[in-house]
C-alpha cells in the first residue's frame, strides 16, 4: 500500500523516556478501556547521520532508538450546532451554518495521561489501554515516530484503520504495522503482518500470567466514510513541544 509523501516535521519536542521491561506487571484493562497490542517498524534508505546532521542532533544522542507514540482516540468528539439548520439550500446560509458549529474537544490533561502509556520503541511490543463507548468502536488515525528518540526528527506514520472491541475481550492484537521510508521525500510504504502467536507470548509476559489474547478484525478507516475523530494534535491549547515536555 502506498502512501503519498510524508515530510519530517519540524516541531520542538523534548525527550521521553520509557519505562523498564523490568517494571511490574501490566495490569488487565479496566471496565470500558481495551488493551491493544501490536509492533510498530519503522525503517528508511536515507543514512541517519545524515538525517541527524540535518537536524542538528549532538553526537552523544545518535545512538537513542526511534520512539513511537500510538494515536489518541475519542469518539465522542462531535459537532454541536448552536443554530438550527438553514431552510433553504443557499449557499451562503449554509456557510453560516457551519460558522456557528463548534467542535467539543477532549481535555488537554486527559490526552497527556493517555499519551504517557502510548508509547513503545521501534520494532517493540505496545500495550497501550484504549477507551471506547457503547458501540465499542475504535479508530486509530496517525502514530508519531521520532528518529533516534530526537525531538527534532518526528514522522507522521498512518495506521488508519478501525475495528470493533468484542464483548468481553480485555486485549486485542491489531497487527505488526511495517513502515518504509523512501527517498528525501520520505514516500511510505506500508503494510500489516499478522505475528499473532509471537504477541501472544509478548503478552504473556508483560501480564506475567497467562491471558486471552483476541486477534482484531481490522477494516480500513477512511474520514469521508466514517467521520471526524479526534487526534492528539487537534488541540490548538496544546503544543507540540508542551505536550512532549510532559515526558522529560
Amino acid at each position: 500500500m502506498k502512501v503519498k509523501t510524508i515530510a519530517v516535521c519540524a516541531a520542538l519536542f523534548a525527550a521521553a523516556s520509557l519505562l523498564s521491561a523490568k517494571d511490574a506487571a501490566l495490569p488487565l484493562p479496566p471496565k470500558g478501556t481495551v488493551t491493544l497490542v501490536g509492533r510498530i517498524f519503522f525503517s528508511s534508505d536515507i543514512d541517519k547521520n545524515f538525517l541527524f546532521d540535518s537536524a542538528a542532533v549532538p553526537q552523544e544522542k545518535r545512538d537513542l532508538p526511534d520512539l513511537c507514540f500510538l494515536p489518541f482516540f475519542d469518539d465522542k468528539v462531535e459537532l454541536v450546532k448552536k443554530k438550527t439548520a438553514p431552510a433553504s439550500d443557499n449557499i451562503a446560509d449554509i456557510l453560516k451554518m457551519f460558522d456557528s458549529m463548534e467542535k467539543k474537544k477532549t481535555p488537554a490533561g486527559e490526552i497527556k495521561k493517555f499519551s504517557m502509556q502510548a508509547r513503545a520503541f521501534n520494532g517493540q511490543w505496545f500495550f497501550v489501554q484504549y477507551k471506547y463507548n457503547a458501540d465499542r468502536i475504535i479508530c486509530l488515525r496517525d502514530a508519531t515516530l521520532f528518529i533516534g528518540k530526537s525531538p527534532r526528527l518526528p514522522v507522521i506514520l498512518p495506521m488508519n484503520c478501525k475495528f470493533v472491541v468484542p464483548e468481553g475481550e480485555q486485549f486485542l492484537y491489531v497487527g505488526d504495522f511495517h513502515y518504509s521510508a523512501k527517498g528525501f521525500a520520505f514516500e511510505l510504504s506500508k503494510k500489516i503482518v499478522d505475528s499473532f502467536d509471537e504477541a501472544q507470548v509478548a503478552l504473556n509476559q508483560a501480564v506475567k500470567k497467562d491471558v486471552k489474547l483476541c486477534r482484531a478484525n481490522v477494516e480500513p478507516y477512511d474520514k469521508e466514510r466514517d467521520g471526524g475523530i479526534q487526534h492528539m494534535y487537534d488541540l490548538p491549547t496544546v503544543s507540540f513541544s508542551s505536550w512532549y515536555e510532559t515526558f522529560k
